[in-house]
Formats: C-alpha cells, sequence, structure tokens
C-alpha cells in the first residue's frame, strides 16, 4: 500500500511465498480492488490502459507516458462510480457536497497507478495534493482504501480471499456512521459492480 493509504496486504514471511505471490502479480491472477473517495464523480465508467513511468518534473510523482519513454511500462486500471443510497440522499450531505465513492481494479501493479491513471483523466483523490487534490487543507491523508484482495495460496494453490471494512474516517467525511456504510457497501456488491467491465469505456 502507498503511503497514507489504508486496507487490506498481504506479507511474504519466506522467499518462496515472495517469489509465488510476485509471479502472480505478473500474471495477473491475483485482484485487488480498491475504493477510494474523490472530488468528482467519473463521466463513465472506464477502463484506462496508459503506460506508466518517472515524472520528469518531481522525482517524488510518476506519470502517464508513451511506453518506454522515462522507463514507463503498460498499465492497466478499471474504475467505476458506487452510488449508495444513504449517502447520496443524506439530508446532512446532499449529493452535490458529498465526496464521491468510486471502486478502482488493478490488472498491474505500478507505483502509484491508481493515483496516477485518475489524474490522467482529471480525477483526484482527496487528501491525495501529489496528483493534484486541491480541497481542503483539514484532510490529513490520501482516502485510497485496499478492499480487497484475492490470491493463490503460495504452496496450497488455495484461492485465498480478504475484505477489509472502511476505516471510520471514510464513513466520517462522508456524513453516515461507519455501520451504515460497511453493510451498504458489501464485497458482493463492489465485485457486481465490474461485471459488466467489458462494455466499458477503454481509455489509451
Amino acid at each position: 500500500l502507498d503511503r497514507y493509504t489504508s486496507g487490506v496486504m498481504v506479507v511474504a514471511k519466506s522467499d518462496f511465498a515472495s517469489a509465488e505471490l510476485s509471479s502472480q502479480l505478473q500474471q495477473k491472477t491475483a485482484s485487488r480492488i480498491y475504493i477510494a473517495l474523490c472530488d468528482l464523480p467519473l463521466k463513465q465508467n472506464c477502463v484506462v490502459e496508459r503506460a506508466i513511468g518517472r515524472c520528469e518534473n518531481n522525482r517524488l510523482k510518476k506519470a502517464v507516458y508513451p511506453l518506454s519513454k522515462n522507463g514507463a511500462k503498460y498499465a492497466k486500471s478499471a474504475f467505476c462510480n458506487i452510488f449508495l443510497d444513504e449517502v447520496q440522499n443524506s439530508q446532512n450531505s446532499p449529493k452535490k457536497n458529498t465526496p464521491n465513492i468510486i471502486a478502482a481494479k488493478l490488472f498491474t501493479g505500478r507505483t502509484h497507478q491508481i493515483r496516477v491513471h485518475l489524474s490522467s483523466i482529471n480525477r483526484h483523490i482527496l487528501g491525495d495534493v501529489l496528483y493534484g487534490f486541491k480541497g481542503s487543507c483539514d484532510i490529513i491523508r490520501v482516502f485510497l482504501h485496499g478492499y480487497i484482495l484475492e490470491l493463490k495460496h503460495p504452496r496450497t494453490g488455495q484461492i485465498m480471499s480478504f475484505c477489509a471494512p472502511l476505516e471510520d474516517d471514510f464513513a466520517a467525511l462522508i456524513g453516515v456512521d461507519t455501520r451504515t456504510l460497511n453493510e451498504k457497501l458489501t464485497k458482493n456488491f463492489v465485485l457486481s459492480c465490474f461485471e459488466p467491465i467489458n462494455q466499458w469505456l477503454c481509455l489509451s
């Protein structure tokens, strides 16, 4: 996980496990889905296939470039809007002032991939000042959360699936209690959001 983000992560306890997990990432057999709060909703659900390399102007950043320029490597992400009735219709946080909840699915594992690809379509995660968020200075972290991680056990090959409920600060920022948010934003619901992915706009 990037610094200042939250959620589920896997740690290898041996060189063997590390090599096997790295292989799954390279072969794109591991599945990772994130939840983020953004400054604007997506115009439509989309798949972004844009190579990512070192930023020419800031050594802390990555950026979208043509393949191989500045070491740019192929990267693919999918993004979809998530609308929750309890959030969007809340009297305390009307739709126009509510941060937009999106889900992101990674098909590759480049550094800062979600943040770079969102920035390339003029969307920014709340708190992510490195990649262009210009909102409230009271937001003290990047509102990106590793929500679902699915992988094969390095030795047994068994499919393992993990889901990390959203943190309290996510719920507080959109004006609902944590229990309500996590009851609505279930693992099955989020996975179902990506079922029509083959019909989405592809940006390259």
